[in-house]
Formats: C-alpha cells, sequence, structure tokens
C-alpha cells in the first residue's frame, strides 16, 4: 500500500531487522506480522488495467497524470480503473479522469501581520 511500500515510517528500512524491531516495538506487535516490501509506486502505476493490476486508486494531493514516469501512459491507465479518487486543492489532470474528487488543503498558512 502506498508509495513508500518499501520504508516504514521515518525513512526506516522494512527490510533492517532492528528498524522492523523499532517499529514492531512502537506499534506494540511482533517484529515479524509487519509484512515486507510491498510494490513501489511506479510498478503499481504500470499494472494499472491488467488481470493482476491495480483497479481502484485513492490519490491524495498528487497529480500522477503528469508527474509519473511515463506520465502518458498513466493519463490513460487511469480510466481504466474501476475507481478513481482524487482528494486535492485544485481541479488537476488526474482530478479531472476522477470518479470521486474530495476537496484538499495545500497546507500553506497566511502568516499574521
Amino acid at each position: 500500500m502506498g508509495q513508500k511500500s518499501d520504508q516504514l515510517p521515518g525513512m526506516r528500512s522494512i527490510a533492517d531487522d532492528g528498524d522492523r524491531e523499532h517499529m514492531a516495538q512502537v506499534w506494540g506487535v511482533e517484529a515479524q506480522q509487519i509484512p515486507g516490501p510491498g510494490t513501489p509506486a511506479t510498478q503499481m502505476l504500470h499494472r494499472i488495467g491488467t488481470a493482476d493490476g491495480v483497479r481502484g486508486l485513492f490519490v491524495h494531493a498528487s497529480n500522477i497524470a503528469v508527474s509519473a514516469p511515463d506520465a502518458g501512459r498513466v493519463a490513460e491507465s487511469l480510466r481504466s480503473l474501476d475507481l478513481l479518487v482524487v482528494a486535492d486543492f485544485f481541479m488537476s489532470e488526474t482530478a479531472q479522469e476522477a470518479d470521486v474528487v474530495l476537496p484538499s488543503s495545500s497546507g500553506l498558512r497566511r502568516r499574521a501581520r
């Protein structure tokens, strides 16, 4: 799940025993319960529309139809999803392909003067 399926929080390696043990203690689980590396985002995007590929996708504040490697292919593939949900603060190219568009904050704040 997610773009960093090869990492644990804090940019810890999911393949490193020490990192796995640390996160297991934080989460209150056994280290063996933490799954191994998942599929990287670029591979997930290239599998959209294939038999073993992603069927639904939630994209948060990212315009993958423009920014992903081989963006033209990704943009076309988005149309083959069973469900595409996009949360963004403007109507991006990715949001234009979505079945559902949700509002999102830009994270920018105005400073008090």
